[in-house]
């Protein structure tokens, strides 16, 4: 294995990104031949605004791959070809990775958006008072 170029270079770094974009982990892509450590590439993203840009996108793409890649196996499960246990290994950590690389896409976390955009700093002290004795007398309700 040759951890050789660390200068950067264009060709490898777009090489780097089609691994990512199809869902390969950057510490597995970087053990191919011809491919540097990959701390070189942290130090690329570092250093290369634009490599930066392309390799964030591919990590957004890459989680799609893993989300494909879920279904596969929750099919290989449900026709006996693996194990449940082995499915829900598998899946649990594939799950993780993709809410790593899109985590507005795959978080299983709850977002709440704001939509009343009124500014209410510019209600007096009386308007406020009659704003939230309105509200809370919607939550009894």
């Amino acid at each position: 294995m040759c951890k050789k170029p660390i200068r950067y270079n264009n060709a490898i770094a777009k090489k780097i990104c089609q691994k990512i974009r199809s869902g390969v982990p950057l510490k597995v892509a970087c053990r191919l031949d011809g491919m540097p450590h990959f701390s070189v590439v942290y130090y690329w993203i570092d250093r290369h605004p634009s490599f930066a840009k392309r390799y964030a996108e591919a990590t957004r793409l890459g989680a799609q791959a893993i989300a494909e890649e879920i279904h596969e196996i929750g099919l290989m499960a449900k026709n006996d070809a693996i194990s449940a246990k082995q499915a829900n290994a598998a899946v649990n950590a594939l799950k993780w990775s993709a809410m790593v690389r899109n985590p507005q896409k795959y978080s299983e976390r709850v977002q709440q958006e704001i939509t009343n955009k009124e500014d209410l700093t510019q209600l007096s002290e009386a308007e406020l008072d009659r704003r939230l004795d309105e509200i809370f007398s919607r939550r009894k309700d």
